[in-house]
């Protein structure tokens, strides 16, 4: 398994200034690798993470990745994980079979992920 790396939060800004930059078309911009990155105390508040490459990151689950704007590719991927807990609580239920169209792009998008019947 691939040791994730630790992006330092003066990089991680610059990542995404320039990941803005080239959502926008700005030549000086290049677009966001995340891969294998450990985001697990960043501050992504607001960052626009469309199209940004965050597979096999560890993304942050508190107030910091609130607002952040992102792509069909990385929703689906979020909504699939989540559809594929196993609960015994109905709502939860409830919101896995609402959410499982969303999360069944991810199955077309990833080559190792299976379709959520």
């Amino acid at each position: 398994m691939t040791e994730l790396r630790t992006i330092l939060p003066g990089a991680l800004k610059e990542i995404l200034r320039k990941h803005l930059a080239w959502l926008n078309d700005d030549p000086e911009g290049e677009k966001a690798n995340l891969r294998h990155a450990n985001l697990r105390h960043a501050n992504l508040r607001h960052a626009d993470l469309s199209y940004a490459d965050l597979d096999m990151s560890v993304f942050p689950l508190w107030c910091g990745s609130l607002g952040i704007k992102v792509d069909i590719r990385l929703s689906a991927q979020i909504a699939y994980h989540f559809c594929r807990f196993e609960t015994d609580d109905e709502e939860v239920k409830a919101a896995q079979q609402a959410i499982k169209t969303l999360a069944n792009k991810f199955h077309r998008i990833g080559n190792d992920v299976e379709e959520i019947p």
